[in-house]
C-alpha cells in the first residue's frame, strides 16, 4: 500500500493508466468489505474497471477441509446470487453506473452474449477462451522453469530462463487440447462456452471426468444466463447498450 501511495503521488497518469489488480477472493468472503477496500478507497479512485476478481481454486488442495471453510463456500454461492440479482435489476432500472464489483463478476458473461457471431459456424472452429501458454501471463519458479500461469502451478512447463520457450511443448499442448474437446463441435453452447485447461486437468494431463463434469456445469450455467439475458432485454430493450462504452476483456 504505501508502494502504491508512492507511484500514484509521483504520477496519478502513470497509476490510472498502467497499474491493474488481479484479486483472488479467498473465505471467509465478505463482498461489502471488498466493496468498501477496493471501490471505496481514495487510492484507487480513477482507475475503473481496472479490477480483476477471481475465487481461489483449491483443487488438489485440502485447503477448505483443513480451515473447516466448507460452508463459507457455501454461502459464496448465496452471495453471488444476491449480486447477480443486483446486477439484473441496475441493468432494467438503468442504474448501471451505481454498480461496483457486479461489474466484474457478471460484464463478461452479458457482453459476450450480446456481442456472440450471428454468421453461420466455420467448418473449423477453434476452442473457446483458450489463452496462448507464455504469451499473456506466466509462472515461473524459483528454478527458472516457466509455466504457463500461476493457477496451473508447477504443471506443464514450457520452458526455462536459460533456453527460452519450448514451442515443440507448446504446439503438443495445443494439438492434445483441440483432440481433447473435439466434440465440441456438436454442442449447442458452442459459441458461449469459455474453458480453461486448469479446468480440467489432473497434474499436467487431461482428465476426462473433470470435462464431464464442467460441462454439465456450463451448460447449466448457460442456459440460466440466456434466460436471463432475455429477461433483461423484456423489461428494458436498451439494457445493454452500456457495452457500446465498455471493452470487456
Amino acid at each position: 500500500m504505501k508502494n502504491l501511495k508512492k507511484i500514484k503521488k509521483y504520477s496519478s497518469e502513470y497509476f490510472e493508466n498502467n497499474i491493474s489488480f488481479n484479486v483472488v477472493l479467498a473465505p471467509p468472503y465478505d463482498f461489502e468489505s471488498i466493496i468498501t477496500f477496493f471501490y471505496r478507497n481514495p487510492l484507487f479512485e480513477g482507475i475503473g474497471e481496472k479490477f480483476n476478481f477471481t475465487f481461489v481454486d483449491a483443487y488438489e488442495t485440502t485447503f477448505f477441509k483443513d480451515f473447516n471453510l466448507e460452508n463459507d463456500e457455501k454461502n459464496k454461492y448465496k452471495e453471488i446470487i444476491k449480486l447477480r440479482r443486483q446486477y439484473k435489476n441496475a441493468l432494467i432500472e438503468g442504474n448501471y453506473e451505481n454498480l461496483t464489483i457486479e461489474k466484474k463478476l457478471f460484464n463478461n458473461i452479458f457482453y459476450n452474449i450480446d456481442y456472440r457471431g450471428m454468421e453461420l459456424l466455420p467448418k473449423k472452429y477453434p476452442p473457446q477462451d483458450t489463452c496462448f501458454p507464455g504469451k499473456r501471463r506466466l509462472f515461473v519458479n524459483v528454478s527458472g522453469k516457466f509455466f504457463m500461469c500461476e493457477r496451473v502451478g508447477s504443471n506443464y512447463e514450457i520452458g526455462n530462463i536459460d533456453n527460452g520457450f519450448n514451442y515443440k511443448r507448446i504446439y503438443n499442448f495445443f494439438e492434445k487440447y483441440v483432440e481433447f474437446f473435439k466434440d465440441c463441435k456438436y454442442c449447442w453452447a458452442l459459441r458461449l462456452c469459455n474453458k480453461c485447461f486448469n479446468s480440467i486437468r489432473k497434474g499436467e494431463n487431461f482428465d476426462e471426468q473433470r470435462k464431464n463434469k464442467l460441462c454439465v456445469n456450463k451448460l447449466y450455467n448457460i442456459e440460466k444466463n440466456l434466460m436471463d439475458y432475455c429477461e433483461i432485454r423484456e423489461k428494458n430493450i436498451n439494457a445493454f447498450k452500456v457495452f457500446d462504452n465498455i471493452k470487456v476483456m
